[in-house]
């Protein structure tokens, strides 16, 4: 056994002075630096602002660190994930998480942290175990929200955790819950419908189109959401509804695609070439999508879809509800329909994120799994106008904060935002909810943790940028 127990020892040290470390770090090294040489090139070629670029050479650095060291000093929109896959299918909407979003507050002379419910997908352990809007969490995972623990509380919120919460009337507002509850969730995975909600409101005999839409993203053969949005909005063409009120304050983009469905369906386009938006490049890009005959100006602008069933014309008006949270392909779709049809914005003024991206891989390089949205064009409309501070709401309140606790239901003629639009579709002011307000201040907002947040993804091939 002793001679045995020698040779194995033996073996064993032969195979680790056979074994060079550095085998790995090269490796690694190679990889990176060919990595980061495919970045350089797709940044100098696409990037919007490839003449305001850091001027760097590939190196062997971490690619994530090399990437973002190249970019536009101004640009905080771009973004590098090390896993295309997992990248393309956050950017429909699917993701692992528990499935509610939330706002944090903080409290008037006070060191008292507010976590609300904001709105609970639909499928998720959020709707499952009975969460809804307006609900107040007051602890997770035995932790209560301090000023200390917030962030870092409201960054576990998608993982599986154990939460109390308690739920109140609205008209009482903050006093006694009239219900306290300690429920476990599982994160699982979640493809998010970007129609929250629709229904049909009847305010002083005229009927209202409401739709609550959180996301952009078309869906897939499985989940059409396309076609479930072309449904709602001919179920309120049979309706023959008066006005519509499209609900976007936490909806911070996604598919340029999807917003331009969304768009046609409120823009008829069928005796005339309508353009919706338009693309402007970096000059390189430029001068080769208009000297490539099979490209020209017609890729540069996005024309609404004549082929739809758009909404029949209103006697009234469309509204937008909007947030801080309203970003990109949100207020592309406000900027883009704006010149074509008569409309107001209620809320406060949006994100001002008026560039977008487009997703790309490398297929050249099997080892090479990262995926790249950078910045590659600026949006305008037919007018030329775009929205680099924001959309202003047209129509003002002192409601327009939507910091009114505890929150409505969606669809609630009491609702904060909606009430605004209800009062200019009536000529009535708003009415007033008579409970004690809590003078709160906003600390946090959800989504502009979700990955479709400041996002305007341009899903048409861009492959013809590469040139030898």
């Amino acid at each position: 056994m002793k001679l045995q127990n020698i040779l194995a020892s033996l073996l064993t040290l032969l195979i680790l002075l056979g074994c060079n470390p550095d085998d790995d770090i090269d490796t690694e090294t190679s990889e990176n630096r060919q990595i980061n040489e495919w970045i350089q090139l797709t940044m100098e070629n696409i990037y919007y602002w490839n003449d305001r670029m850091n001027e760097r050479q590939p190196t062997a650095e971490r690619p994530e660190e090399y990437f973002y060291s190249l970019l536009y000093e101004n640009d905080r929109f771009s973004i590098i994930h090390p896993n295309f896959t997992e990248l393309r299918a956050s950017l429909s909407g699917v993701r692992r998480e528990v499935g509610y979003q939330f706002r944090l507050f903080s409290v008037a002379d006070s060191d008292d942290i507010i976590c609300s419910v904001t709105y609970v997908k639909k499928g998720s352990p959020a709707e499952a175990a009975g969460l809804k809007r307006g609900d107040i969490i007051s602890e997770v995972n035995g932790e209560k929200f301090t000023q200390t623990n917030f962030q870092s509380l409201a960054s576990a919120a998608r993982q599986s955790q154990r939460l109390l919460f308690k739920r109140y009337d609205p008209e009482i507002g903050l006093r006694n819950p009239i219900l306290e509850k300690e429920i476990v969730l599982d994160a699982q995975e979640v493809q998010e419908n970007p129609i929250h909600l629709d229904t049909l409101l009847l305010i002083n005999e005229k009927k209202v189109g409401y739709i609550v839409y959180n996301l952009f993203t078309l869906g897939s053969q499985q989940n059409n959401f396309k076609n479930q949005l072309d449904e709602v909005i001919s179920s309120f063409n049979t309706e023959g509804i008066s006005d519509l009120i499209i609900d976007l304050r936490y909806n911070g983009g996604g598919a340029v695609n999807a917003a331009l469905h969304f768009a046609s369906l409120l823009v008829d386009a069928t005796d005339d070439r309508k353009i919706f938006s338009q693309n402007k490049y970096n000059e390189n890009l430029m001068e080769i999508i208009l000297n490539d005959p099979d490209l020209g100006e017609d890729f540069l602008n996005l024309y609404f879809d004549p082929n739809v069933q758009s909404l029949k014309p209103l006697s009234g008006k469309i509204y937008f509800l909007t947030s801080r949270s309203t970003a990109s392909a949100s207020e592309l779709l406000i900027n883009g329909t704006n010149p074509f049809i008569s409309s107001e914005v209620a809320g406060i003024n949006t994100n001002g994120k008026n560039v977008g991206s487009t997703l790309i891989e490398d297929g050249e390089n099997p080892s090479n799994n990262y995926g790249l949205l950078p910045i590659i064009f600026e949006t305008f409309n037919s007018q030329n106008l775009t929205f680099q501070n924001g959309i202003a709401p047209t129509l003002n309140s002192e409601l327009s904060s939507d910091n009114r606790l505890p929150f409505f239901p969606f669809g609630d003629l009491r609702e904060s935002l909606l009430s605004i639009a209800v009062n200019d579709i009536v000529g009535m002011p708003a009415r007033r909810i008579p409970h004690r307000q809590v003078q709160v201040k906003e600390l946090f907002d959800s989504s502009s943790d979700s990955p479709l947040h400041e996002k305007m993804i341009d899903e048409r091939n861009y492959n013809f940028y590469i040139r030898p």
